[in-house]
């Protein structure tokens, strides 16, 4: 899936749900953004991401439901941003590239995550709260 919009937002669903991502999602639309929200109301409803959810093109992607990144990657390209919406993203890999950045809210939390790399520089920024030492982004 790519572009802008909003992934995710459950119409008249009860229950936990979940939302499995097992190829692409790239927000890649410049000056846009794509929003992935929990899919349902319920305290249950997450995310799978078992490849890549990224931001490129200038496009910004805003995560405002957890994420299990166990097999997969959160990557913010050169010109784009990964914002991250009081969420807990467990283990995977995060990663920024050129002026890419990848910034949490104050309630973000980061269990196992693995920086990523696309050479042996660093590149990127990160942006995390000052408050917030157990953050994990990329080169911390």
């Amino acid at each position: 899936m790519r572009g802008q919009g909003n992934i995710g937002t459950a119409i008249n669903v009860a229950g936990n749900n979940l939302l499995t991502n097992n190829g692409l999602i790239s927000a890649d639309v410049s000056g846009g953004t794509l929003n992935i929200t929990a899919p349902a109301s319920g305290g249950g409803s997450s995310i799978v991401n078992n490849n890549i959810l990224e931001a490129r093109n200038g496009g910004t992607l805003v995560i405002s439901t957890n994420v299990n990144n166990a097999a997969g990657q959160i990557n913010a390209q050169n010109g784009s941003q990964v914002l991250q919406n009081s969420v807990t993203i467990t283990h995977g890999t995060l990663g920024s590239n050129g002026t890419g950045v990848i910034a949490a809210s104050a309630g973000l939390t980061s269990c196992g995550v693995r920086p990523w790399r696309p050479d042996s520089h660093r590149t990127g920024h990160d942006q995390r709260q000052p408050s917030r030492p157990d953050q994990h982004a990329k080169g911390m």
